[in-house]
Formats: structure tokens, C-alpha cells, sequence
């Protein structure tokens, strides 16, 4: 007796385990074709997009200009910082993104990165982002750019690639206190020296931009600290202790000693500034700042860090912060226009055309009076049949998603269905008895 129970005992086991065995692997190969699919269709269009961010560099009376640090030896960006250029008030502000925080892709974009290499996941820390691209593919970059306009939803005029070395000639990093706004306490200007902590705030800094070793002991071990964009409406906590960049004073000494003399000056951007970086903005295009570098008021130079807190170990970007703060720099927003390329990147939803029309209702008849209704409205119903079961709603059948909505505009409270319907057919309708009074 004992035996034959542990005999049904092990069999039934077995068959859950079986069973377990078959729904991951059917999930997998689901998630696998998924990705195929994506990576697959449209190809040419998803790497036209990179091109499009490269040769898309535009001047802009408020510049967005998108500093890019990349570590090749490691395969990826050590730092991020958006300088912007406000030629019209003649200042410059610098805001440093933090590379290693974690994004999440909004699907559209998604789609189009996994169409480049299908081993981009959807979410995933910033700075490891170039090791998703072949050495020297210079598409990383746009793409970068992309995933930051997406995520912080900031408008971006063009962007700047710095090895490290070339970084560190120009940029300093400083441990400071980084205010709720994205202010740094004691930081004035690329001009000045630094004040003290318990002077007035007057400029602010980039907070967790560098290296992950920069951010202080009080949130933990940084080795590993990671940042995550957070969508929330929260704020975030009064301050933060960080690392932050400035540029550095005998970078501004130079700078301060050729800009009153235009040739002098234009030779040192030509020969010296341009030489340093590779941008997607063309060398006469950035030639024609030079005048407004000129007129430039080193006091006007000031320093950001966008808004947020630790927690744990990852870095939570306070967005409704960053956004007061983008505004106040007149950066910009591209969330309406990101939403308009979401949708037209998206494939166009099937249009349901031909209709197999069955009578779920149990009243004799009405698959043929349904026919006749949906033929005047337009629909093809060759044939009609009957259901196997009742049903009160009616339902509909459709292969993809997002089709059949205008076939749903017929009936009083339809359902729709993803599920198979026979070749030649773009939906199955199986009317219900509360729509048998037609």
C-alpha cells in the first residue's frame, strides 16, 4: 500500500515538474522570438536613428551640449555633464548626470536599441552602455544621447566625446554638499575659489557625475552604488554628499588670457579645444560660439547636479526637481516630441477588414442579421456559424494587439481577445446574447 502512494506521489511530482519545465521553456522561447522579432523588423529604420542624433547637431541660441567621458579601456562612460551655453546672457552652467545610474527604455526606444543589438537589455546602468556597441562604433553616442533625452527629458543640441586624460586637464572634482534644487553648497563659480560651507549658496554642482568611489561613506559602500531615475513625485532629501566638477582654474586662466583677442582665440579652438574631442557638431558650427565664448563673464560660469538622494545603493534622481531645475536653465523639454516619435516608431496597428461572424447568443439567426449590420458598416463577412457556448457580452477574436478597436464600436460591451482566427481573417466576432436585439 505504502509503495503504490509514493509510486502516485512521484508520478504526480513528475508531471508537475514536467509541466514546471514546459512553461519556462515556453516563456523563454517567448521572450527570445520577442526580441528576434524586434531586432529584426525595421532594421534599417532603427539604425537610422543613431544617424539621424549624429548628423542632427543643431545651434541653438540656448546650446545643449552633452559631454560624453569614455573610458574605451574599460568599455565605458566614466562621466556625463550637460554643459549649457546661454549665449544671450552670456553664462555657461554645467550639470553633471550621473553615469552610473540605472535607465529604464521607454519601448519605443527599446525597439530601436535591440534592433542594434539584441543583448541591449531595458534596463540597465548608464555607464556600462558602451559595451553594447563595437569598438570604434561611433553610433554609441547618438543612441547615448537618445537614452538621456528619453530619460531626463531634456532637449539636446549636440554632443561632445572626452577620453579621461583630456577630461582631467579641463575639469577638477570636488566633495561637496549637494542641495535639494541641485544647488552645491560653497561652490560659486569656475572663476573663484571656494568658499566656505556655511557661506551663501550662489551656483551648484554635479553631484554623483564621476566615479562611483566619489560618493561619500554616509550612503553606504559606493563601489557598487548605482542611480536610478526615479518617476516618482516624492522629494528627495535635503542634501547629499558627493563629488563635484568645476573647471578648472588654470584651464579658466588660459582661457581668461587669449579671449580678448579673436585670432589668438579662434587658433586655440581650432588648434587646441577642437583637436581634444570628437563631436557631432561640425568644427564651423562650433567656431561660431567663439564670439560669444568671448564675450563670456567667468563669473557666469556655474555648476549643477541634478536633484535627487541615495537609497541603498543607487542614486534616485528626484525628476520633478530636475525638471524646475532644466526649466531655470532654460533647457527644453522633448516629452511631447519623444511621445510623437514613440508612436509613429510603433508598427501601424492591422486594420480589421474580413469578419467570421459566429452566433453565441442562443437567438436563432443572429449571426446572419450580424452579418448583414457589419457589411453595411463596411466589413467583409463571407461567413457566418454558430458558437460553441453562450455568452451574455460578445467577444471578440484578434491576432495582435491594438486591432479591432472600431469592430468594438458595434456592439454595447464587447470584449477583445488575442487569439487565433482562420486565414483569410482578421477577427472572429461571437455575438452575445446582449447584442441579439438588432
Amino acid at each position: 500500500m505504502g509503495k503504490k502512494v509514493f509510486k502516485i506521489f512521484l508520478t504526480g511530482f513528475l508531471k508537475a515538474i514536467l509541466v514546471l519545465l514546459c512553461m519556462i521553456l515556453a516563456g523563454t522561447i517567448g521572450f527570445v522570438a520577442t526580441r528576434k522579432y524586434y531586432s529584426s523588423k525595421n532594421k534599417k529604420a532603427r539604425e537610422a536613428e543613431a544617424q539621424k542624433m549624429i548628423s542632427g547637431a543643431k545651434l541653438d541660441t540656448v546650446s545643449r551640449n552633452l559631454i560624453f567621458v569614455h573610458n574605451k579601456n574599460k568599455k565605458s562612460f566614466s562621466s556625463v555633464i550637460l554643459e549649457v551655453f546661454d549665449t544671450e546672457n552670456d553664462k555657461i552652467s554645467y550639470v553633471t548626470i550621473p553615469a552610473s545610474m540605472d535607465v529604464t527604455l521607454p519601448s519605443g526606444l527599446y525597439k530601436k536599441l535591440i534592433g542594434v543589438n539584441q543583448d541591449i537589455p531595458q534596463i540597465f546602468k548608464f555607464s556600462k552602455f558602451p559595451k553594447f556597441f563595437k569598438e570604434g562604433d561611433t553610433n554609441v553616442y547618438g543612441y547615448a544621447a537618445l537614452v538621456i533625452q528619453y530619460c531626463l527629458d531634456a532637449d539636446i543640441s549636440y554632443y561632445t566625446v572626452l577620453d579621461n586624460d583630456t577630461f582631467n586637464t579641463v575639469f577638477e572634482g570636488i566633495d561637496s554638499t549637494v542641495n535639494a534644487d541641485g544647488t552645491v553648497v560653497g561652490l560659486n563659480s569656475g572663476a573663484t575659489a571656494l568658499a566656505s560651507a556655511t557661506d551663501e549658496v550662489t551656483d551648484g554642482t554635479n553631484p554623483f557625475a564621476h566615479d562611483d568611489s566619489y560618493v561619500t561613506t554616509d550612503y553606504g559602500n559606493t563601489d557598487t552604488t548605482e542611480a536610478s531615475l526615479s518617476t516618482s513625485s516624492s522629494t528627495s532629501a535635503s542634501t547629499v554628499n558627493t563629488k563635484v566638477y568645476r573647471l578648472k582654474d588654470d584651464f579658466m586662466a588660459q582661457f581668461a588670457d587669449i579671449k580678448t583677442d579673436e585670432v589668438a582665440f579662434t587658433d586655440y579652438m581650432t588648434s587646441k579645444i577642437l583637436d581634444m574631442y570628437m563631436s557631432n557638431l561640425e568644427s564651423k558650427d562650433k567656431l561660431s560660439y567663439c564670439k560669444d565664448y568671448m564675450e563670456l563673464d567667468e563669473s557666469m560660469i556655474c555648476y549643477y547636479a541634478l536633484p535627487g538622494s541615495y537609497y541603498n545603493k543607487s542614486y534616485m534622481v528626484d525628476m520633478n526637481a530636475t525638471a524646475s531645475l532644466f526649466a531655470s536653465l532654460g533647457i527644453p523639454k522633448v516629452s511631447s516630441t519623444a511621445a510623437s516619435e514613440e508612436e509613429s516608431d510603433e508598427e501601424p496597428v492591422r486594420e480589421v477588414k474580413t469578419v467570421q461572424v459566429l452566433n453565441g447568443s442562443g437567438v436563432q439567426g443572429m449571426a446572419a442579421k450580424w452579418q448583414t449590420k457589419l457589411t453595411n458598416s463596411g466589413f467583409s463577412v463571407p461567413e457566418v456559424g454558430n458558437y460553441e457556448s453562450r455568452l451574455n457580452d460578445s467577444l471578440i477574436i484578434v491576432p495582435e494587439e491594438g486591432m479591432g478597436q472600431e469592430l468594438k464600436k458595434q456592439f454595447s460591451n464587447a470584449t477583445i481577445q488575442i487569439g487565433t482566427v482562420p486565414d483569410g481573417y482578421d477577427a472572429i466576432v461571437v455575438i452575445g446574447l446582449n447584442d441579439a436585439t438588432i
